[in-house]
This record gives C-alpha cells, sequence and structure tokens, in this order.
C-alpha cells in the first residue's frame, strides 16, 4: 500500500523548514516494513496514494482539512489536537487517532480502522530508532548558540511528569534506549552536522543519562541545544558546558510568582533568576520562553516581567500569546482559573509567529483581548531595542 504521510502548512511560522517532521519519521519507519511511505511536510498539494494519514497541532488542523476535503481515498488523522478532542475530528476523517501511534499504525492502515483509536503509548523498549531518510534531512537546518551552528533534531525521551495549566496533562516519561540515542548522535555527526537540538521536553530530568549523553555529543565535536526546567545545579550546568551545550531554552513564562502559582507552574521566580545566572556563567545561551495574557495577568504582571528580563538579559527570548489549548486544564476548566475564553479560531491559535498577525482568545480579570496584543507589541518591542536582541545573531 502506498501511504502518504502529512505534516500540514503552517503559514504562520517566519522560517518554516527548520525542523524535519520526527513524529511521522517515526511512524513511517514502523510503516515502512510493508508499505510504500511517502512523508510530505508542508506542502499544498499531496500525491495520489493508497490512504493517507495527518498529524496536526490546533493551529494546523484547518489546513489539515483543507488538504483532506477532496481526498476519497482512506485517511487518518492524529497529533496534538485529534488526541485532545477526538469527537470533533470524526466527522472529517475516516479514523481519529489519539495518542501515540507505533503500536497501531499498521493494524490502523491494514484494517482501515474506523472511528476513534485509542492508542496505548509505547514503552521504552518499543519505540524504534527513527529512519532519518524518509525525508532529505538537510533541507532543515536549525541554528544553535552565538555561532549559529546549523543543528538537527532528535528525540531521546518522551512525556512530563509536570502539571503546568497552560500544557496537556503530566505523563510518564519514557527514555528510549541509551544505546539507540547513542547511535543516532554518531549518524547525525557522519550526516555532517555539528550540532543537535534536543527536543525532549526536559532534558536534564535524569541528571545521569544527561551527562552521558552530552559527553558523546564532545566525543563527536558535536554542540547541542536542549530545553530544561530552571532548577539546574551548577555541578550539572558546568559539565553540559563542557561537554558541549551551548544553548538552553526555558520556561520562565512569568516574572510574577502569584502568576507561577496560579498556573501550577511548579517553579519560583528566585530559581529563575539563578539558574540565568549560572548559565551565563559557564557560556551557555539562554533562549528565556516568556508568555503573555495568563491566568492572572495585569498590567503589573506585565510589566514584572518585561523587568526580569531586562535585568537577567538572556542571550535570546520567546515572548508568546498564551492560547487555551483543547485538552489543557485552563480550556477544561476556565472558571476555575477566573479567565473568559472567546470563540477559537484554530487558524489563528499559535503562540509564535509573524509580527504584527498575533490574536488573542481570552481576556484575564482585568485584561481584555485587545488590550493583551497591544501590550505584547509594545513589550516586545521595547525588549528587542533594549537588549539589542540577536544584533550579533544572523537572524
Amino acid at each position: 500500500m502506498r501511504i502518504v504521510l502529512v505534516n500540514p502548512p503552517s503559514p504562520w511560522l517566519i522560517e518554516p523548514n527548520q525542523f524535519p517532521p520526527l513524529h511521522l519519521m517515526y511512524l513511517g519507519t514502523v510503516l515502512q516494513k510493508g508499505h510504500d511511505i511517502k512523508i510530505c511536510d508542508m506542502e499544498e498539494s499531496l500525491p495520489k496514494a493508497d490512504a493517507y494519514g495527518f498529524s496536526a497541532t490546533t493551529p494546523q488542523y484547518p489546513y489539515a482539512l483543507d488538504l483532506a476535503k477532496n481526498i476519497k481515498e482512506y485517511k487518518v488523522v492524529g497529533g496534538a489536537h485529534a488526541s485532545a478532542i477526538p469527537i470533533e475530528c470524526g466527522n472529517d476523517f475516516d479514523a481519529v487517532v489519539v495518542g501515540e501511534a507505533e503500536l497501531l499504525i499498521n493494524n490502523i492502515f491494514n484494517q482501515k480502522s474506523k472511528g476513534i483509536v485509542r492508542c496505548p503509548n509505547p514503552n521504552h523498549l518499543q519505540i524504534p530508532k527513527v529512519n532519518r531518510s524518509l525525508v532529505n534531512i538537510h533541507n532543515y537546518n536549525y541554528p544553535i548558540g552565538k555561532d549559529m551552528i546549523p543543528a538537527t533534531t532528535i528525540i531521546t525521551a518522551r512525556g512530563c511528569p509536570f502539571s503546568c495549566a497552560f500544557c496537556s496533562e503530566p505523563k510518564q516519561v519514557r527514555f528510549h534506549p541509551l544505546n539507540t540515542v547513542l547511535e543516532e548522535i554518531k549518524e547525525i555527526h557522519e550526516l555532517g552536522f555539528e550540532g543537535i537540538l534536543f527536543l525532549d521536553d526536559i532534558f536534564t530530568i535524569n541528571t545521569e543519562r544527561c551527562i552521558r549523553i552530552s559527553k558523546e555529543c564532545k566525543k563527536y565535536r558535536i554542540k547541542y541545544r536542549c530545553y530544561a526546567r530552571p532548577y539546574l545545579k551548577e555541578d550539572l550546568i558546568q559539565k553540559m558546558a563542557e561537554n558541549g551545550c551551548v544553548e538552553i531554552g526555558m520556561g520562565i513564562e512569568s516574572a510574577s510568582q502569584r502568576i507561577l502559582n496560579l498556573n501550577q507552574k511548579g517553579t519560583t521566580v528566585e530559581n529563575n533568576r539563578k539558574t540565568i545566572e549560572l548559565c551565563k556563567k559557564y557560556g551557555i545561551a539562554v533562549n528565556a520562553f516568556i508568555m503573555i495574557g495568563l491566568p492572572g495577568e495585569t498590567r503589573e504582571t506585565v510589566e514584572e516581567t518585561k523587568k526580569f528580563i531586562l535585568e537577567t538579559k538572556p542571550e535570546k527570548f520567546g515572548y508568546s500569546v498564551f492560547m487555551p489549548y483543547p485538552g489543557s486544564p485552563i480550556y477544561n476548566n476556565p472558571e476555575k482559573f477566573n479567565i473568559k475564553i472567546h470563540p477559537l479560531n484554530y487558524r489563528k491559535m499559535w503562540t509564535k509567529g509573524r509580527k504584527g498577525e498575533y490574536e488573542c482568545f481570552v481576556e484575564t480579570e482585568e485584561l481584555t483581548r485587545s488590550e493583551i496584543i497591544t501590550l505584547h507589541e509594545n513589550v516586545y518591542k521595547e525588549l528587542s531595542e533594549q537588549l539589542n536582541w540577536r544584533r550579533d545573531w544572523s537572524k
């Protein structure tokens, strides 16, 4: 059977070809043993096939529908949006896949399953080694660190045990087999990449494993970027720096402790500040992710967050407008968080994208939708100007 796996367009992205679609590549790795597989990544038209598999986030879902509406062959949808609200997707696709599909994806296509298919998540031994030849891996490049080192992506663990109210429900962390991870690092080196972006929700969640993987990067002179919670001990930061870590992305979200507590972040402003300082001490660039419009947001808390960024001076920052994504605690219980959710336009439900095109679908007790957008634009402009953001970066 010829199967086309589809990552729908994401037209809000400034640079869409930075990350290869690893989620589809994992499924393709499983399916290729019995089928002819083609991956279409953010393409506006699809080739002929016997069956189609779509994976979509919430803002991608309308674009998946655009592509799927004229397809008469068997078609399946999965991904974050379908997993959060599968009933909504049932009228547009033959089957809706909930969860990680590696264990059932062959059965789904072979049997042409109908309706909602709930998939058990694979354990650490059932996660395959991804086949990077399913796409032209060199068409993708995400530059990391101050030297803009060309990097590709890798996942070493799935799941996050924490319960942030703006995110999906916590999932058990499952580590990919260490030997598989080490093989992938060697493979990436042989492909000619000098950098790696680890896409794990929290790369540092297991200190010993983090250090072991870091040492493997150093072995091949690979630099890397990862994501971490801002609760890193100094000795770990030092070891990461010594073994190739050049950049860490961390969710700061807000510099208001009240907002962090209300949104179940489980972090403190003090630790956020300390971790940024320690990363700077050892030469690791920090990409601080902050957000506007969370439950509890006021003009005062926006100012607190702006002041925090100006004082800590991270090398990079990402400033997002909060989106109430389906499946998140805030989406499910807005009254509990004292926030009003307006009718959602999925096409506009991205958190980071083209300047001047942001929309907001919530209002807090003190800020309207339009006020949140205006504050976002003004604060972003001020932070960018005062920090000379990316002055020494190529983009």
